[in-house]
């Protein structure tokens, strides 16, 4: 190869590798992406009696341990999209790192970190909520529920009715034939 032809094709080589490299990083993510309504709630819960509050008392029933205190402590709601985090702290000044990641069918998938405690993925289903334990705090525990809201993605589409305009193919004589 020429001097002058190897100028010619080792740019537009290089051209081509950068374009798929870009490529591979996968698409921009989509403008209209649905939106995720959060609603969070950090309860500090401790073995002794005391008071339970009541907007606490469903919760109650869904922890595998028995608390004989539970209080609301925090109470946030959040707009998130996919692709895009969002970060809250904890009474205890622990910071809590959301990243919902995407919507698959009905389930919400979302990487959830609290610094130096859990990194892990959740799938959530939109309305239902998901406990997760949080760390000790002042003799007890914060526990964290976290209910998302979101529309569901539809699944596959059926397939279309038949065109009047597509082909029927029929058997003859041990082959096939197209009529229209």
């Amino acid at each position: 190869m020429s001097f002058r032809a190897r100028n010619l094709v080792l740019p537009g080589l290089g051209l081509f590798a950068l374009s798929l490299v870009l490529g591979a990083a996968g698409p921009a993510p989509a403008q209209d992406a649905t939106p995720i309504d959060l609603e969070l709630r950090v309860i500090y819960a401790r073995k002794e009696k005391g008071v339970v509050d009541p907007d606490c008392r469903d919760i109650q029933k869904r922890l595998p341990m028995s608390f004989g205190s539970l209080q609301i402590v925090q109470s946030e709601s959040f707009r998130l999209e996919p692709g895009h985090p969002a970060q809250f702290e904890l009474p205890t000044g622990r910071a809590v790192r959301l990243l919902p990641v995407s919507i698959v069918g009905s389930r919400l998938h979302v990487y959830f970190e609290m610094s130096g405690v859990m990194n892990t993925r959740l799938q959530m289903v939109s309305g239902r909520p998901v406990i997760v334990g949080g760390e000790k705090h002042e003799g007890g525990h914060l526990i964290l529920e976290l209910t998302p809201t979101f529309r569901a993605l539809a699944g596959p589409a059926a397939p279309a009715p038949r065109s009047p305009k597509s082909p029927v193919v029929r058997q003859v004589n041990g082959g096939t034939a197209d009529s229209r």
